[in-house]
């Protein structure tokens, strides 16, 4: 199906409204319809994620005052625990899309198409005004209106965004953003109103009767024990009644949400936790809404994704710049495409192919372990804890690399210097080879793939990243030979 078909069949825009209006297409079975909004769904907590973490990594830098870079520090902070509950979100999705008999997805919108179906603009920019009012916009209810006006705890815990009308100017600010970037005439829409679509259609059994539902699926799904774990919050002591007493300074963790499904109801399930962790506006007493004084009970609440992004948008300085000045939208290909920057320097460039052979790399381990069964064979080595394994090295890889990139000047004009940033350019494919053994020379190529670029970076290493450089280049060696170790065994060839 081509990029014009899916958002044919998918949506249509509303042109009284700018709104879009998701709609099933004639010739499309309804586990056909539910499927592809899934897609569309991994698409956007990917896109999502990684808007998230390039405008983390963006944040502070050596010009900040002491009481602006702790400030900056919080937000960073913030954003990438965000990131991390996306990740979540993102094989929540494909634990769904297992249940229903689909293929894992970890591609992103590449189409102008995909995009209009998107909740935000994409776009790879350091940490703006109007990007933390596209941040807040996306993640927010579309009812959140009709909340504020049905609750007056809700209300009372929200009063300045009340008072002074901000969701005016968030929409005006990720209008601006949007046509800034030719997103079209479509308005963007908040990412609620694609998962209330999901769930619409995913409750009905005469649209996806159970037979159609694979609980066999359940094994080889992601769990929160293989993803989330260390990724809670702490515990707190609470009060007979309920309340919250106290909890370590400082302690507050990402809450990654990672379920399983093996039944419509434990998906149902899975979609509203997902959905609300993205938007759900505290019910609590307002009093626990308002900021402390006491710092060390700042961090008590596990606030939504709207209301972190909102907090950040209220609290942006006017007068100091709190992000580095990296460009937008890195690109390492000769031929880039409207709003993008290609990175030309060779040195800065080849550390730029690096993150996105790792970036590639990471998928590729999360697409993997999708096909391999958590339970085994007394005596059989776990390629899927192994595979797992290696998607966590990645993820730092990616960390380190992107923070050398944001370092690497790549220009300078009447404001200062500018610098590079990490370019998340998806690969050509993501399909996943058909054999088994494919799928491990396929590992092999990427880790070969690497070492290369890392040997042209150490025959003209600069500044930064040597040693780096050196770890890596002796944990991809190690690597290769697991690899060859499986390639070797025999049971390879027929394993699936």
């Amino acid at each position: 199906m081509s990029a014009g078909e899916v958002y044919s069949v998918l949506a249509t825009p509303d042109t009284a409204k700018g709104a879009v209006q998701f709609q099933k297409s004639p010739g499309m079975t309804w586990r056909d319809y539910l499927i592809t909004l899934l897609h569309l769904a991994a698409q956007v907590e990917h896109g999502l994620m990684v808007q998230y973490l390039y405008a983390a990594y963006s944040l502070g830098h050596p010009g900040l005052k002491p009481d602006q870079s702790a400030e900056v520090r919080g937000w960073q902070k913030n954003i990438l625990e965000v990131a991390k509950e996306e990740m979540g979100h993102l094989l929540t999705v494909q634990n769904l899309l297992a249940l229903l008999g689909a293929p894992p997805s970890f591609t992103r919108a590449q189409t102008a198409f995909e995009e209009a179906l998107s909740p935000i603009p994409f776009v790879l920019d350091p940490l703006s005004r109007d990007v933390a009012a596209s941040f807040t916009f996306a993640e927010m209810s579309p009812e959140l209106e009709a909340h504020l006006k049905s609750s007056a705890h809700l209300r009372e815990g929200l009063e300045e965004f009340l008072k002074h009308h901000q969701l005016r100017p968030i929409r005006k600010e990720t209008k601006r953003l949007s046509k800034d970037l030719g997103f079209g005439k479509v308005t963007p829409q908040p990412v609620a109103l694609l998962y209330e679509e999901i769930i619409r259609v995913f409750s009905d059994p005469n649209y996806v009767p159970d037979s159609d539902l694979d609980e066999m699926s359940y094994e080889a799904q992601a769990s929160w024990d293989d993803w989330g774990r260390g990724y809670a919050p702490d515990p707190k002591l609470l009060s007979p009644t309920g309340d919250i007493l106290s909890q370590n300074a400082g302690s507050t963790r990402a809450n990654v949400i990672v379920m399983r499904a093996a039944t419509r109801a434990e998906a149902l399930l899975a979609l509203r936790a997902i959905s609300g962790q993205g938007e759900a506006v505290h019910l609590q007493h307002p009093h626990k809404l308002k900021r402390k004084q006491n710092e060390d009970d700042e961090d008590q609440l596990e606030l939504s994704h709207f209301e972190r992004f909102l907090t950040i948008w209220q609290h942006y300085p006017q007068h100091w710049r709190p992000y580095r000045r990296v460009i937008r939208n890195p690109a390492t290909r000769p031929t880039v495409a409207l709003h993008q920057t290609r990175i030309t320097d060779p040195a800065v460039l080849d550390w730029a192919l690096l993150f996105n052979l790792r970036y590639r790399m990471l998928l590729t381990f999360l697409a993997h372990s999708f096909r391999l069964s958590r339970v085994v064979r007394p005596g059989t080595p776990n390629l899927r804890g192994m595979v797992m394994h290696r998607a966590f090295g990645e993820m730092y890889n990616l960390k380190t690399i992107a923070g050398l990139l944001v370092q690497m000047k790549v220009g300078e004009d009447d404001d200062g210097d500018i610098f590079a940033g990490p370019p998340f350019e998806t690969p050509y494919t993501l399909n996943m080879p058909a054999a088994h053994v494919d799928t491990f020379r396929l590992h092999r190529d990427l880790y070969t793939g690497s070492m290369e670029i890392v040997d042209r970076l150490q025959s003209n290493i600069g500044p930064l990243g040597g040693a780096y450089l050196q770890s890596l280049l002796e944990l991809d060696h190690a690597a290769l030979g697991w690899i060859d170790g499986i390639l070797r065994a025999p049971q390879v060839r027929t394993h699936s």
